[in-house]
């Protein structure tokens, strides 16, 4: 917030995902902060009128264990969170990485037991789509501004093929799915 009110492209863009940073440059990002100057200044208000008043920042910290793995903290309101680092635990601190760790789920997918439980015809129907899923899903998170947010900056929709979106929801520990359609 503070980097939009001061209009500093620089400070916002280090604040960005590294995935992010690495999907757009530094002179990319200026670009479309500038072309949108609009936008933004729309944002500061609506930002600047729902900020709630004196909260206290959201702490973050790293440990690492013993096999080597980094852990990634966060502690608000007297809880901590471990975010990332955990096997089998996604990060999903943002809408792209927690639609991306989605998407590896899926194509870690049983298909033998589910070949096992269903006829021939629909697992390869079943296979099928979620691949053509798979492949629309990933194809959209390529695209810059891909994700829908809510005004609040609380909901976010990633249309990936016409009549169909994943919606994500962001919670204390992180987004998650609320529909995949």
């Amino acid at each position: 917030m503070q980097a939009l009110e001061r209009n500093d492209p620089k400070a916002a863009y280090a604040l960005l995902d590294p995935e992010v940073q690495a999907r757009t440059s530094t002179q990319e990002f200026t670009h479309r902060w500038t072309t949108h100057a609009t936008e933004r200044s729309h944002l500061v208000v609506r930002m600047q009128a729902s900020a709630p008043r004196n909260v206290r920042a959201t702490l973050e910290s790293t440990s690492a264990t013993h096999d080597g793995r980094v852990l990634r903290w966060l502690e608000h309101g007297g809880h901590h969170y471990i975010v990332s680092g955990l096997p089998l635990l996604p990060n999903t601190s943002t809408p792209a990485q927690t639609v991306g760790a989605l998407a590896t789920a899926l194509r870690r997918l049983d298909w033998n037991a589910i070949r096992a439980l269903v006829t021939p015809e629909l697992a390869a129907r079943l296979e099928s789509d979620m691949d053509a899923r798979a492949r629309a899903v990933a194809a959209a998170l390529a695209q810059p501004g891909a994700f829908e947010l809510s005004g609040d900056l609380r909901r976010a929709v990633l249309r990936y093929a016409p009549g169909r979106a994943i919606i994500l929801e962001q919670k204390a520990d992180g987004w998650r799915v609320q529909a995949f359609e």
